[in-house]
């Protein structure tokens, strides 16, 4: 998961704690898998592929302020003058093509411009109450990677995928150590 904010050096102990209780925690999830939802009654709503943006150089440029994200996720491509969604605070987005498909990067709720290699699932409020977004994020992250179809070049699709099982214990294990407490 690429976190679009700075961890400090003092988040590093919190790190360390969070990777040991995880190992823990595997033993408790091996014979607890009776709480599960498919993907598609989880999220209430999705944008599978934004729009293909081909200006080039002009995003480079201080171009406009709208940050266009692709499918990388160390942050936003470039930017551009206009939007074609706005990221509000249970939105993910996840790349949907190339070396990072299937990965998920959290964003502040904002005005963007959403490549076609790029995607964005809405999580239902309960579940993001509940569980928290850097849960979430590692939970479904870790589920689309393993989706993902492999060739010359990986891809992982929604619309695919929506029929996926979630195994909501091990997403409750993981937002007992995880909390959006390390998001800065």
């Amino acid at each position: 998961l690429k976190i679009l904010c700075t961890i400090h050096y003092s988040d590093i102990d919190k790190i360390s704690v969070v990777n040991k209780k995880l190992s823990s925690l595997n033993l408790k999830l091996e014979n607890n898998s009776n709480n599960k939802v498919l993907l598609k009654d989880f999220i209430y709503n999705n944008f599978e592929r934004g729009k293909r943006l081909v200006k080039g150089r002009e995003l480079y440029r201080d171009h406009g302020n709208v940050k266009v994200i692709s499918s990388t996720t160390t942050g936003p491509m470039g930017y551009y003058t206009e939007s074609n969604y706005s990221l509000k605070g249970n939105d993910f987005v996840y790349s949907i093509d190339g070396a990072n498909a299937g990965y998920i990067s959290l964003y502040k709720p904002q005005e963007v411009f959403i490549t076609d290699h790029a995607g964005v699932i809405s999580i239902k409020e309960e579940y993001v109450k509940k569980y928290g977004r850097l849960a979430i994020s590692l939970f479904l992250q870790d589920y689309f990677i393993k989706q993902r179809t492999t060739g010359t070049q990986p891809t992982f699709l929604l619309k695919n995928n929506l029929n996926l099982i979630l195994d909501l214990n091990k997403l409750g294990a993981l937002s007992e150590v995880v909390t959006d407490e390390l998001l800065l």
